[in-house]
């Protein structure tokens, strides 16, 4: 008797889960929006992890795109104090999946089509880098009904110093 009560409680614990999961993936609804999105890069010292304040993100922005701002243009962001330099987009395309019991949901924004780098006085500049690619697709984040927020860390290296001529 004991032992058919074990069995039934294992089969129960295994089918259990197994069902939920089951009713879950039921109902997968695949979705697609837009949200506004803010770019925030937090710029740092490579070696100490301190922010770098003053420091200059320049970006070129390409044609076309998944959101409001579509023109070809240059601009630069400032950082504060803090480190951080940041811009706000509007109605940037988002889409997702969630499931019906909500196991599931996620969450990807197209970023805008942007090359940057960051430049800051006595620190060696970045390399111009694309902002749409997996590395910070992956970063953009829910903040909010109809927001999102992208954190691109950039650490810089100061100056090196050239050794004097001969030595």
């Amino acid at each position: 008797m004991a032992r058919g009560w074990w069995k039934s409680l294992v089969i129960g614990g295994i089918a259990l889960p197994l069902f939920v999961w089951g009713c879950d993936r039921v109902q997968m609804m695949h979705w697609v929006g837009s949200t506004d999105l803010e770019v925030e890069f937090a710029i740092t010292d490579a070696a100490t992890g301190a922010q770098i304040p003053d420091a200059r993100v320049e970006i070129k922005q390409a044609k076309g795109g998944f959101y409001e701002d579509r023109d070809e243009k240059e601009f630069v962001l400032a950082s504060g104090s803090d480190g951080l330099a940041s811009r706000g987009g509007r109605e940037s395309m988002c889409f997702g999946t969630r499931s019906g019991l909500g196991f599931t949901d996620t969450f990807v924004v197209h970023l805008p089509y942007w090359r940057f780098r960051v430049v800051a006085g006595g620190y060696e500049s970045g390399e111009w880098t694309e902002l749409d690619v997996p590395q910070y697709i992956r970063q953009a984040r829910r903040a909010g009904p109809g927001k999102a927020k992208l954190v691109v860390p950039v650490s810089l290296h100061k100056n090196r110093a050239e050794p004097p001529y001969g030595l």
